[in-house]
This record gives C-alpha cells, structure tokens and sequence, in this order.
C-alpha cells in the first residue's frame, strides 16, 4: 500500500489583505524593481531575470564570482515574500549534505511506532513557497537528483511516500558550473539563467560603497503577496480567467526561427548544443509576462528580445547570451528589409490557423488575399473560400526560405486531414 503524505501551505494561517487589482500590483512589482536597482549597481539584468522567473513561476540560476552581491540579491526579494506571509526556505550547500538538510529528518517515533519511513518536514524545502540554495553545485549528486525531481514535479520521492511540496520559486546561486549528466539535468531545469558580469569601475565601486554606507539594503521595500504574484503566473502560463495574453502564430513562428538560427549558430562551436523542448515550450510564459508588464494583451516582435533570459549558460559565461542577441537583431533585420519575407511570414502564419479553425471566415479570407498579392504566387488565391482553394494554392507557392517552407508544409498536412474529415 503505497502512503501518500502531502504537504501544502496553511493560508489560514497567514496575514490577510484586500487584494490588488491587477494594475496596481503590476505597478507595484514595477516600484519593487527600481528600489532594487537603486540598491544593486549593474544588476539590472539579474534583477528582471530573478522577478521574471518569480512572476512565470519558474526557477532562476545566478553565476558569478563570489562577492558579486547574488546571495544579497536573492534574499532581499525572497525577504519581502516573506514578510507578506510566505514561507521560505534558505541553505548553503555542502559536499556534506544529507537530504536531512533539505527535506527534513526522519520521524524516528513514527518508524518504530509505525515501521514507516517518514520525513518531518517543519521548516524544510518541502513545506516552503519559495527557496534559495546558495552554491548549488557545491552539494552531492544525491541531493543534486532529489532536488531535480522537485524543481521540475514538485515531488519528493522515497519508497512509497511522496511529498508534494507548494514551492513556487526556486533561486539558486553558484560560481563555477559542475558539468555532468546530473548536473545538466538540473540546468535544465532553471529556466531563467544569467550570468553576473565582475565589475571592476571605480565609479560602480563609489556607488556600491554609497549604498553601503547609507545602509539602504537594511530598509524594507514594498512588494506585492505571493496570491499576486500566483494570479500573474496564472497570467504569463495561460491558465487564468482574469486576463489573457494572446501569442499571435506570426509570434510562434518567429520565435521558432530565431531559436533554430540561434542554435546552428552555437552548434559551430559546440556540435551537441540544443534547447530543451521544455525550455521551448515554457518560452511563451516570458513572452506573455513581457507583454502584460508592458502593458499589452498580446504578444509583439519586440518582445521576442526578452528570451534572452531563457537562452541558457551551458558554457558559463555571456556568450551565449550575447549570440541569442546578435541572432535576434540579424532575423529581426532580415525580415524587415524584405517585404516580401515578411508578407510570406504574415501569409503563412494566416494559413495555419485558417487550416486549423472549424470553418473559413470571410475576414481571414480577405486578408490571405491581400498578402497572396504581395508574394511570389504562381496563382491568385481565388474568391471563393475554401480549405481545397488554399490548399492547391499552398501546394503551388515557391518559398525560398527553408524554416517558412517547412511551415508551408505543415500547413498542407493540417489541410490533408481536412480534406479527409471532409
């Protein structure tokens, strides 16, 4: 008989607040923001990359020498969560670890009483709504595959008992990157990476002293609930009925563009580099949570820059970052100086979900027309609506460009088996 223990957070026993309308707790999180600015000189980046993966409701990593202010940075975030009643859940990983440290030590009582193995979970990382686990690959394999299971399931496992853990969030932090089967399986699972450049200037150092001496890191910033911060996350995963982000197709296909082009290129020097279909997928939350902080409900080009923080530091260091850059600016060119690049993108992007919606409506019919025209067509799209027109129009349009005539492809697929269902 397998036991099932589940740990989930009291909220009975919390502090109570009216809550925020959606404005002005993104107003709020905005103010959050430029305090820790204030405070913490050149972290800009590492700032958006610690709210951004809090906000999605996914995990964040920071690399970087020790002194670089990570540890400061973590907590000053996860101390304002803590003081609107989340429970949070903090260590420093050793090479002597026990998952003791971690999850809780057994219930020696429970054993003999009942000869079943049980972990007392006060105050560990299973009863927590967020962590920091400082140095993370200064601990044990053991642990290191533990906490990977969590981070990506919430779940702890261990013979028949499974925890369920509430946590949200997880920072972590470390100055050297530990390569290995285990260790990438965890990277993976930190969603949002960056790098923490050293900072050498006599005027960042002026201005860190500054901050130092005025003792700004000792006063409380305001910050928003973790009920918000769980309604914005809703938002940016598409799971919420109190707002919507739309990803126009025109949006997806760009972004899966970009991402090929971004992994050849890293593939120049790193033949087996990729991008998890994980870290894909969970992309169109960044994508959303860009849009809504910028006050938009859909998704546009310029938002595509913000996957950045999603572009991974398998090497350790910004080049990666820096080449996910330089392949945005170079595709987002691309397509601006050919118009009819960009119109066969418009096109097909229309295609796909005319192809996959029940029926043809007169609109999008119009608009197909109107982009056919500004395309290298061998036939106009005719008049008259239908799933066999557009299909033999498709069929007979020459695309140059291989990741959109792969689209185009697709796009006959879907009308194949609509044909069929006809």
């Amino acid at each position: 008989m397998v036991a099932q223990f589940r740990v989930d957070p009291v909220f009975d026993a919390r502090p109570r607040s009216v809550p925020l309308d959606l404005r002005t707790g993104l107003e709020r999180v905005r103010t959050f923001e430029s305090g820790l600015n204030e405070r913490f000189v050149n972290r800009k980046e590492v700032i958006r990359v610690l709210l951004y993966s809090l906000l999605s409701g996914h995990h964040a990593l920071m690399l970087g020498r020790t002194g670089t202010a990570k540890s400061l940075l973590a907590n000053q975030i996860l101390d304002a969560l803590g003081r609107n009643g989340s429970r949070v859940f903090r260590i420093k990983a050793s090479i002597d670890d026990t998952k003791d440290n971690y999850f809780g030590p057994i219930d020696v009582l429970a054993y003999r009483d009942q000869g079943l193995k049980t972990r007392r979970v006060e105050r560990s990382l299973l009863e927590a709504d967020f962590a920091f686990v400082d140095e993370i690959f200064d601990t044990n394999e053991q642990v290191l595959r533990d906490l990977m299971l969590i981070l990506s399931d919430r779940v702890l496992q261990e013979g028949p008992v499974t925890y369920q853990t509430p946590l949200r969030t997880v920072f972590a932090a470390c100055n050297y990157l530990r390569v290995n089967e285990v260790t990438e399986a965890v990277l993976d699972r930190f969603l949002y990476k960056v790098v923490i450049p050293q900072d050498e200037s006599l005027f960042s150092q002026l201005q860190i002293d500054f901050a130092v001496s005025q003792r700004a890191f000792d006063v409380d910033l305001p910050f928003v609930d973790q009920g918000f911060v769980e309604r914005v996350a809703r938002i940016a995963r598409g799971e919420s009925e109190e707002a919507q982000v739309a990803v126009p197709t025109r949006i997806l296909l760009l972004k899966s563009i970009i991402l090929n082009a971004f992994v050849a290129r890293m593939r120049k020097t790193k033949p087996d580099y990729y991008v998890s279909p994980r870290r894909q997928a969970r992309m169109l939350d960044l994508l959303r949570l860009e849009a809504l902080l910028n006050g938009r409900d859909e998704v546009n080009e310029a938002d595509l820059k913000s996957l950045r923080y999603m572009a991974g530091i398998l090497n350790g260091d910004q080049r990666e970052t820096d080449a996910f850059d330089r392949t945005v600016e170079e595709m987002m060119r691309y397509f601006e100086v050919d118009p009819r690049l960009k119109a066969t993108t418009d096109l097909l992007s229309t295609a796909f979900d005319v192809a996959r919606a029940p029926a043809i409506e007169a609109d999008d019919w119009t608009g197909l027309q109107r982009l056919s025209q500004k395309v290298d067509a061998k036939e106009e799209l005719k008049a008259r609506p239908s799933f066999d027109a557009l299909y033999r129009f498709l069929d007979r349009l020459s695309v140059p460009f291989v990741p959109l005539d792969e689209l185009r492809r697709g796009c006959l697929d879907v009308l194949k088996t609509r044909a069929v269902e006809m």
